[in-house]
């Protein structure tokens, strides 16, 4: 495996670390508690197709390109754009399964809000790393 596909997995990986953080406090600001591990359980298997969903998007919107994926203002409102696009994908899921148990709605908007200043600072902080180091 090459250099740059090992960054491109890098990139990919703390995305995805950064999508369960967001939804982790996410269910702490909702619940003004830590989740404990029932409302985590109830909420992760859901949240996870949106993950993947959004990942997905990601891909096609040439996230992982090493290229494109710059820190620049045109990279950082494409995200924004995409996130955008990813939110309402999200409702939609949500109004086609059952998810009476959860909050899906609520949990949604919150985590979107806090994962668009993780994923900048996780972008920012790994395009530095990946660009002043050689793996």
């Amino acid at each position: 495996m090459g250099l740059f596909n090992i960054k491109k997995i890098i990139l990919l990986v703390g995305d995805v670390a950064a999508l369960y953080l967001a939804l982790f406090l996410s269910l702490w600001v909702r619940n003004l508690t830590l989740p404990d591990a029932f409302l985590w359980g109830k909420h992760w298997p859901t949240f996870t197709v949106i993950f993947s969903i959004w990942i997905i998007v990601f891909f096609i919107n040439g996230f992982y390109d090493l290229q494109k994926a710059r820190n620049s203002l045109i990279f950082f409102s494409s995200f924004i754009v995409t996130t955008g696009v990813n939110f309402l994908l999200s409702i939609a899921f949500f109004y086609i399964i059952d998810s009476r148990d959860i909050t899906p709605k609520t949990i949604l908007l919150l985590l979107t809000a806090i994962y668009i200043p993780l994923f900048g600072l996780w972008r920012i902080g790994a395009q530095k790393v990946l660009t002043a180091h050689t793996l």
